[in-house]
C-alpha cells in the first residue's frame, strides 16, 4: 500500500475526530481572512485614515495570528492525544517514526489546504458582516460593497502555511519523544490518583483563595495616592502574579479541598451524580488547573480589556461635552463667528466666564496634590450654567471633579484655607463642566463669591464664551459657518500662553471621540470574541475528548441500571464546574481590574460592564449546552 492510500485510509478511519480539528481550522481562517479583507474595503478604509486606526489594526491582526495559533496547535495536540493508538499500532508493524511523521504531515496538508479554501470563501461572505458593524459604530452610513482582496489573500495563505509548518513540527515532537508504551496508554491514564485527604492541600488551597483576596484588594488601592511609574508598575506585577497564582492553587488544591470533605462526609458511599461528577475531575486534577486557570485568566482579561473600551465609547459623548460644554466656544474677545450668526439672522445666547489663575495653597484641602496655583471663577458666571447655586462670604465650591480626578484624590470638604486674606471652606465639590477641561488643562475650578474675585489682583487668564443656539433648526448652518471660521485656526492658552487649543465645535468633537473609540471597541470586541470562542471551543473539545474517554464508565453504569436521565444529572455538576467556575471567577478577576482604573477610560461604569458580562455570560451558557448536548448522545450511545 503506497503513502497516498494510507492517507486516504487513515483520514476515512478518523473521519469522526477530523471533524473537531477541520472546524477549528476553518474557523480560524474565516476569522483572520474576513479581518484583513475588511481592512482594504473600500468603504471601510474611509474610517480608517488616522495613526490610531491603522496602528489599531495592525497590532490587532499580530494578536489575532498569536491566539489563532495558540488555538489550531491545542486542537492539532488534543487530536493526535486522541490518536496515540492508531500511531503506537503504525510503529508496532514495523513503520519508522519518520514515516508516521510524514503520513501525519500529508494528512495535515490535506486538511488545511480544503480549511483554507472553505475559510476563505466563507471570510469573503463575513467581511461584509463585519465592516457594516464597524460603519454603524462610527456612526458612518455608508455602503459596504462585497470586495475580494488579493492583499488579504496573500497574508492569509502566508499565515497559514506558516502554522502548518508549525502544526507539522509539533506534531514530529509529539511522535519522537513518546514510547509505544505511553502512546497505548496515554488515553487511559489519570493524571492523578484520587488520594486521602491531606493537611498540606487544605493550606495550599486556603493560599490560594487568600493570594486572589490579596489581588482583589491591592487592585482597589492601585491609584490611590502619589506614587512613582516604578512603583505603580511593581504593583501591577504584583496584583496580576498573586491573582493568577491564586487562582492555578484554587483550581488545583481549593477544589481537591472541597472534593475530599465531600467524598469524607459521605464516607464512601458516593450517588450516581458524584460519579459522573466528582470523580472525572478529581482524575483530571492537575491538567484541569492549567488549562482552567488559563481559561480563567483570559476570560478575566477579555472582559476587561473590552469593558473599559465599552466604557471608553459609552462616555464618548460625556466626555466631548466636558471638553466643550457648549455647543460652540469662543476664547477672549472672539467675535466672527457670532458676527456671521447675525448676518444670517440666527439668534443665540452667549454666556461669558472670566477665569482667573491663583496661587493659592490648597494641600490641606486636596490630599495628593502638590499644584500651587488654581483656576478660580466667579459665582455670577457659575450661576449661568448652575442658576440655583448660592455661596456664603467664606464659602466655594470646586467644580470640573471629573472620575479620574474624584478617583485619584480627596478632597477635605469645610477644612478652612487661605485666599486673598480670607478664610474660605469648600462646601460642595461636583462635576459641572461649565469650563471646557482643554481651557483649564483638566484641573478642577474653585468657585468663589464675586467680592472675593474682585479683590483678586492677577489678570483675567481666560475669558470663555459659551454659544448656545436659540433654536436647534439653525444648527446645521451655524455648524458649516463655524467649520469655515475655526478651520486651521488655534489660541494660545495656559500659563505664559504655553498651549495650543483647537477650535472645535461640541458636534465635531462628539464625531470625532466616537470615531476613534468606536475603531477602539471594534477592534476589542472582535479580538474579544476570537478569544471567548477559542476558550469557549478548547472547553467544548476538551469535554467531548473526556466524554470519549469515559465511554466505557458510561457502558457499565447502564449494564448496572442507571438510566440517561440519572447519569444526566452528574453531566450537569461536571460542566458547571468546567464552564461556570472559570466564567465565575474570570468575572470576578475582570470587575475588580476594571474597578480599579475605569475613571481613566469614562464617566459609567456599570451599564457598560454588566452589558460585557451578560454577552459573556450567554456565550459561555451555549458552549455548556452543546457540551452536555454531546454528553447526552454519548451516554445514549453507550449501550
Amino acid at each position: 500500500m503506497n503513502l497516498n492510500r494510507l492517507v486516504l485510509k487513515s483520514m476515512k478511519k478518523n473521519i469522526t475526530q477530523y471533524y473537531l480539528y477541520f472546524f477549528a481550522l476553518i474557523f480560524s481562517v474565516t476569522l483572520s481572512f474576513s479581518f484583513i479583507t475588511m481592512q482594504y474595503n473600500e468603504a471601510t478604509q474611509s474610517v480608517l485614515t488616522g495613526v490610531l486606526a491603522v496602528t489599531g489594526f495592525k497590532v490587532a491582526t499580530v494578536i489575532l495570528y498569536f491566539i489563532i495559533t495558540c488555538f489550531v496547535l491545542y486542537a492539532n495536540h488534543l487530536f493526535m492525544k486522541r490518536r496515540t493508538q492508531e500511531l503506537g499500532l503504525y510503529q508496532l508493524i514495523g513503520m519508522h517514526k519518520s514515516l508516521v511523521v510524514r503520513i501525519i504531515a500529508v494528512e495535515n496538508s490535506l486538511l488545511f489546504a480544503g480549511a483554507v479554501s472553505i475559510g476563505i470563501a466563507l471570510g469573503f461572505l463575513v467581511s461584509r458582516l463585519f465592516g457594516m458593524i464597524l460603519l454603524f459604530i462610527v456612526k458612518e452610513t455608508v455602503v459596504v460593497q462585497l470586495t475580494f482582496s488579493g492583499e488579504a489573500l496573500k497574508q492569509t495563505l502566508v499565515m497559514f502555511m506558516l502554522l502548518l509548518m508549525i502544526v507539522i513540527v509539533q506534531t514530529a515532537w509529539i511522535i519522537y519523544r513518546s514510547t509505544l508504551l505511553h502512546l497505548f496508554t496515554a488515553t487511559k491514564q489519570a493524571d492523578e490518583k484520587i488520594t486521602s485527604f491531606k493537611i498540606s492541600h487544605m493550606l495550599l488551597g486556603i493560599v490560594g483563595v487568600l493570594l486572589i483576596g490579596y489581588g482583589y484588594q491591592k487592585s482597589t488601592v492601585l491609584f490611590s495616592g502619589t506614587q512613582s511609574g516604578d512603583t505603580l508598575f511593581r504593583n501591577m506585577v504584583v496584583i496580576l502574579a498573586t491573582t493568577i497564582g491564586g487562582t492555578y492553587l484554587v483550581f488545583r488544591y481549593s477544589v481537591s479541598l472541597v472534593m475530599n470533605m465531600l467524598r469524607k462526609h459521605k464516607k464512601g458511599f458516593l450517588t450516581i451524580k458524584d460519579v459522573m461528577a466528582v470523580t472525572p475531575v478529581m482524575h483530571r486534577m492537575k491538567e484541569n488547573a492549567r488549562s482552567l486557570t488559563i481559561i480563567t485568566t483570559l476570560t478575566g482579561l477579555s472582559v476587561g480589556i473590552l469593558s473599559l473600551s465599552y466604557i471608553s465609547y459609552y462616555s464618548a459623548e460625556v466626555n466631548a461635552k466636558n471638553t466643550s460644554p457648549y455647543p460652540y466656544t469662543l476664547m477672549n474677545d472672539d467675535t466672527i463667528f457670532l458676527q456671521q450668526l447675525e448676518k444670517q439672522n440666527i439668534p443665540y445666547r452667549n454666556d461669558k466666564y472670566h477665569v482667573k489663575l491663583v496661587d493659592v495653597d490648597l494641600t490641606s484641602v486636596i490630599e495628593n496634590e502638590d499644584a500651587t496655583s488654581t483656576y478660580v471663577l466667579p459665582l455670577s458666571d457659575y450661576q449661568q450654567f448652575a442658576p440655583k447655586k448660592q455661596l456664603a462670604s467664606n464659602e466655594s465650591m470646586l467644580i470640573g471633579m471629573s472620575n479620574f480626578l474624584q478617583g485619584a484624590l480627596t478632597v477635605n470638604e469645610h477644612t478652612p484655607f487661605q485666599l486673598a486674606n480670607t478664610t474660605l471652606t469648600i462646601t460642595e465639590v461636583n462635576d459641572d463642566f461649565a469650563i471646557s477641561q482643554s481651557l483649564v488643562a483638566q484641573s478642577p475650578i474653585l468657585v468663589v463669591p464675586d467680592q472675593l474675585f474682585e479683590k483678586l489682583d492677577v489678570p483675567l487668564a481666560h475669558v470663555q464664551q459659551g454659544i448656545t443656539l436659540i433654536n436647534d433648526t439653525d444648527e446645521p448652518v451655524a455648524e458649516r459657518l463655524f467649520a469655515t471660521i475655526t478651520t486651521g485656526r488655534e489660541y494660545y492658552v495656559g500659563e505664559n500662553n504655553k498651549r495650543t487649543l483647537k477650535i472645535q465645535s461640541q458636534h465635531q468633537i462628539i464625531t470625532q471621540r466616537i470615531g476613534e473609540f468606536g475603531i477602539i471597541i471594534f477592534i476589542t470586541a472582535f479580538l474579544g470574541l476570537a478569544l471567548l470562542i477559542t476558550t469557549g471551543s478548547i472547553l467544548y473539545f476538551k469535554q467531548m475528548a473526556e466524554a470519549e474517554d469515559e465511554k466505557t464508565m458510561y457502558t457499565t453504569l447502564r449494564k448496572i441500571g442507571f438510566d440517561t436521565t440519572d447519569m444526566m444529572k452528574g453531566i450537569y455538576l461536571k460542566q458547571l464546574y468546567n464552564f461556570g467556575v472559570p466564567l465565575l471567577i474570570g468575572l470576578l478577576h475582570s470587575f475588580f481590574a476594571v474597578k480599579s482604573g475605569w475613571f481613566f477610560f469614562g464617566t459609567e461604569l456599570v451599564a457598560p460592564l454588566l452589558i460585557t458580562i451578560t454577552v459573556y455570560t450567554v456565550l459561555y451558557i451555549l458552549f455548556a449546552g452543546l457540551t452536555i448536548q454531546y454528553y447526552r448522545r454519548v451516554i445514549k450511545q453507550s449501550l
